[in-house]
């Protein structure tokens, strides 16, 4: 039987719990406040599979599996086709090949040896990397003709990252030295970029068009990248992202109807510290920023399509 004493305690105890009840609630809207709903489509790699996430509520589904190869990099080809840069076996060897992806119908074909592909609309000119040289596959009266822009060393490191329709930005260098360079397609010229190169890498850049600045990933001293922030050309900064100190993030696509950025941050759950990769949203407009989809692996590598 209750006696009065336990009765009070009782009462004590569930109003306790309706106040952490409440204060939990409170805090969990604080943790995730509203934000302007998304649209839109990223394509991506995941080993042989092409996949697709819905930007309006980060779920995905397999857009397509190419079979005996695994998508290294994935990069625009004009509006309707996609420009994958797939590794798979030739002739009893591991070889790198550019491949197209027709969107709307699922058809792929295999175009030449080559990686890190990037095309250019405005000179119908395909950019990549081939052995120890980066070439592209430009038109010509006769065709399509193979122009070598730059060489490199065995161990250099590659990035390429789009400007517009008729030029781009790349790099070549390693983890001691990289320098970076823009191009021209319309006047067939290169410039090298060095103060850029001083304080910024081209790994994890995004180019925003409508500030003409390059967002990456500052260098240090140490050679480790640090927080990302805006740049001119000429290496002036204009600011930085608002973005959490103690963890790591990727820019890997640019909303550009959106003013908004895509960023992934890799991290290790408690139990069984596997690795998992948490999505991003970036409003740029607000300088806010939110979690959309807390384990969803992308690659290094997107396309956004705003239909």
């Amino acid at each position: 039987m209750l006696t009065s004493r336990r009765i009070t305690r009782i009462s004590f105890l569930l109003s306790l719990l309706v106040a952490a009840s409440a204060l939990f609630t409170q805090l969990a809207g604080c943790e995730q406040p509203s934000h302007p709903e998304l649209r839109g489509h990223l394509y991506f790699g995941s080993g042989q599979y092409l996949g697709r996430l819905d930007l309006r509520d980060g779920s995905t589904s397999v857009e397509a599996n190419l079979g005996d190869v695994s998508i290294r990099r994935v990069s625009a080809y004009g509006d309707g086709n996609l420009l994958l840069t797939v590794l798979g076996i030739v002739n009893h060897k591991e070889t790198y090949r550019l491949m197209q992806y027709e969107i709307a119908t699922g058809q792929t074909g295999i175009l030449f040896n080559g990686r890190k592909g990037l095309y250019l609309a405005g000179q119908e000119m395909l950019v990549y990397d081939y052995r120890l040289r980066l070439r592209a596959k430009v038109s010509s009266e006769g065709g399509r003709a193979d122009v070598e822009l730059a060489q490199h060393r065995f161990s250099d490191r590659i990035q390429l990252i789009a400007m517009s329709d008729s030029s781009f930005l790349y790099s070549i260098g390693n983890t001691d030295r990289e320098l970076i360079f823009v191009h021209d397609a319309n006047t067939h010229t290169t410039k090298t970029l060095e103060k850029l190169s001083a304080v910024c890498g081209l790994d994890g850049a995004i180019w925003i068009d409508e500030s003409r600045q390059l967002l990456c990933r500052m260098t240090a001293t140490s050679g480790q990248f640090e927080s990302y922030s805006f740049f001119d050309l000429d290496g002036t900064p204009r600011g930085r992202l608002s973005l959490p100190e103690n963890r790591s993030f990727r820019a890997v696509a640019y909303l550009h109807d959106q003013e908004s950025l895509v960023l992934t941050q890799p991290w290790r759950s408690l139990i069984g510290n596997r690795g998992k990769t948490a999505i991003w949203i970036y409003d740029l407009g607000s300088d806010e920023h939110y979690r959309l989809v807390k384990d969803q692996y992308l690659g290094e590598t997107v396309v956004y399509k705003s239909e």
